[in-house]
């Protein structure tokens, strides 16, 4: 019977081993089904290639951007995927496409991070070993060249042609046009909660300009009648002379009708203050909701002696 020498010991479970904490190391997020194909694959198998593309300008004159791209093994996919049926409503000749992307660019690289350090951890006796230090992220993209929407248009015409309908693939630029045409119909057409709330606001701002031009054709109705208070007459008397006339307003407009009435007392400064103490402790009811938000009628009891 074979011992394993290597167990679970006091000593052993937990100790951190840092020979390769200094090492540089690079965390790179990775599509799930690159990940998946990668797991898979067995020990020592090539997975692909990183081409490092230094920026400058070209002899031509054409400035390339310095850019990383991971370039995965055609073999390795044929390999490791399962093989795609072929559609029989494909045109004659058509080779069904692969459903692994091959070219992919490293995206969003930061060298701000954390103190971070990649472990792993010995089964047998529990250790742990430091893999290295992290110094820069990245996020592994599919790259949108000219061979990826090809395979894109190939994938979809083997999964949708069929004798019932036909599926056209569009360009890029027909693809937007139709998105905005779309945008600018539902757009002219939606009725949502937002619609209703604009035009609730704009029925109320089309009411206090109508009641504000009815007020005005008022004032000037009572300039032609030359109708007067008395200059010292009380602010409560006008009050109930106004609310006679009319049934709801505002103090602001209260103000600027007693003032028009002739009444000295409105001219002051704590006119608009008098009027607002008087309606909330003594005469008036206040709106604050409703057709009649924001303004003031007399309470039922005065309203019956007017």
């Amino acid at each position: 019977m074979e011992v394993n020498e290597e167990r679970v010991t006091a000593e052993s479970y937990g100790s951190l081993n840092t020979n390769n904490a200094a090492d540089e190391c690079w965390v790179i997020r990775i599509p799930k089904k690159l990940a998946e194909l990668w797991e898979k694959a067995p020990e020592g198998t090539d997975l692909g290639e990183m081409v490092f593309t230094k920026g400058g300008t070209t002899a031509t004159g054409r400035k390339v951007k310095p850019s990383l791209t991971v370039h995965v093994s055609e073999s390795l996919v044929e390999q490791m995927q399962p093989p795609v049926p072929h559609n029989r409503n494909l045109p004659p000749g058509t080779v069904p496409p692969s459903s692994m992307p091959l070219n992919y660019s490293l995206q969003a690289m930061t060298k701000k991070v954390p103190v971070m350090h990649p472990f792993v951890r010995n089964p047998y006796n529990g250790s742990v070993q430091i893999l290295g230090t992290v110094t820069r992220t990245a996020n592994m993209q599919v790259e949108q060249d000219q061979n990826y929407r090809t395979l894109l248009k190939d994938r979809l015409i083997a999964t949708n042609i069929n004798s019932n309908r036909f599926v056209k693939p569009m360009e890029q630029t027909e693809s937007i046009i139709a998105k905005q045409k779309s945008t600018l119909q539902t757009n002219s057409k939606k009725r949502g909660f937002g619609d209703a709330v604009s035009q609730t606001g704009q029925r109320l701002l089309d009411a206090a300009q109508e009641r504000s031009l009815q007020l005005q054709q008022q004032m000037q109705g009572r300039h032609k009648k030359a109708r007067k208070f008395a200059p010292d007459q009380p602010i409560k008397s006008v009050l109930f002379e106004l609310f006679a006339e009319q049934q709801f307003w505002t103090v602001k407009d209260l103000k600027a009708a007693a003032a028009a009435g002739g009444c000295t007392s409105a001219n002051t400064k704590r006119a608009e203050t008098e009027i607002r103490d008087i309606l909330r402790n003594e005469i008036g009811e206040y709106h604050r909701s409703g057709d009649h938000k924001n303004m003031w009628e007399l309470k039922k009891e005065f309203q019956q002696q007017t």
